[in-house]
């Protein structure tokens, strides 16, 4: 598996484990995702805490849809 794609996998596993709240701190998402994934990554093959983010933004428009926009807009 490509650097990347494993890079991907382990940003989208971060992400549901902070979306599903089974953490709460991107490092320790990222640590957790990395095992479930495959075992040991080197840190600076971890995906950014920003990419995490982008990919828990992707769960919520999957699972939320168009609730999620009324919530921000009430939000407002």
């Amino acid at each position: 598996m490509s650097k990347g794609k494993l890079r991907q996998q382990i940003a989208w596993e971060a992400a549901r484990l902070m979306y599903e709240r089974v953490e709460s701190e991107y490092y320790r998402a990222k640590l957790k995702a990395a095992r479930r994934m495959g075992g040991w990554v080197k840190p600076k093959d971890l995906p950014s805490n920003r990419e995490i983010r982008d990919e828990i933004q992707v769960f919520a428009r999957l699972y939320e849809g168009q609730r999620r926009l009324e919530n921000l807009r009430d939000m407002r």
